[in-house]
């Protein structure tokens, strides 16, 4: 038998961009009939109640828009969706960006347990 620590997500993030060691918690077993806890990821970016304009004479491959988010430890993979299209599944320390395309977009970051954080992105 083992503890693990489970760390809210900016913590988590926090302590493995400075080089502390955080453990991965096991993934759930299946046969167990508990739900689970903690908090679903918190998006960074982008920001939140922003509009993103796109520069006249300037190519969008040169405007793209990071999304990154931090996770709980207990979390290995992350799954982005631009109005419910998977466009990402990896790790959360993985580096992803869009680019941008007018409109109003909902913008959907899950961890593999299903806890989800939404958020609208309005691009002009």
């Amino acid at each position: 038998m083992k503890l693990f620590e489970i760390w809210p997500p900016k913590i988590a993030t926090w302590m493995e961009r400075n080089g502390m060691p955080v453990d991965k918690i096991p993934k759930h077993y299946p046969e167990c009939s508990g739900f689970i806890a903690g908090a679903g990821p918190v998006i960074h970016s982008p920001s939140a109640n922003c509009e993103y304009v796109i520069r006249p004479g300037v190519d969008t491959q040169y405007q793209k828009i990071l999304l990154e988010a931090s996770v709980s430890n207990d979390t290995r993979n992350i799954f982005w969706f631009l109005d419910s299209e998977l466009i990402f599944r990896g790790p959360p320390t993985e580096k992803v960006f869009i680019t941008p395309v007018p409109g109003k977009h909902t913008l959907t970051c899950m961890d593999e347990e299903g806890r989800s954080t939404e958020m609208t992105l309005l691009i002009k």
